[in-house]
């Protein structure tokens, strides 16, 4: 069994260790495959935007995060959750396909101590056609204290 050192001292590019000694460098986690060290950046960078999110002013900062939803049905849960896990307070998003401000789906996405404010349907649609098709809609979750 080799030492973290001993594997560390293996780090050269004219040496291909053997198979035992990848396997171990592979059990310490000294060293990942391009794609996973390639996903981490990818990661680390996307951590970066979002704390550059963040808008300061006078030592108060706000949250913002805006999304595509193409629909919320399905996936009030994951945007919940998102606003929650992320601390926004305000979240855009765009086409909920929604029927109405007091859309059911539009409530199981907001958290509690949010509100929305979704843009309604035009007054005059023909809703109760088989034609009407609701691919838009607009709606801001924001905190009840922004």
């Amino acid at each position: 069994m080799y030492t973290r050192d001993e594997l560390l001292a293996l780090n050269r590019h004219d040496l291909t260790p053997a198979r035992s000694v990848r396997k171990t460098i592979f059990s310490y986690r000294l060293w990942r495959p391009l794609r996973q060290r390639r996903h981490a950046a990818r990661v680390f960078k996307h951590d970066e935007a979002r704390r550059s999110n963040a808008i300061s002013c006078s030592g108060l900062s706000l949250g913002l995060g805006g999304v595509n939803a193409c629909s919320l049905s399905s996936k009030e849960a994951m945007l919940c959750r998102t606003i929650i896990d992320e601390r926004l307070d305000v979240l855009v998003v765009t086409e909920t396909w929604h029927d109405g401000p007091q859309s059911s789906s539009l409530k199981r996405a907001t958290p509690p101590g949010y509100i929305d404010a979704a843009r309604s349907i035009q007054p005059g649609a023909a809703v109760n056609t088989v034609e009407f098709q609701n691919h838009g809609g607009l709606a801001i979750l924001y905190r009840d204290v922004v």
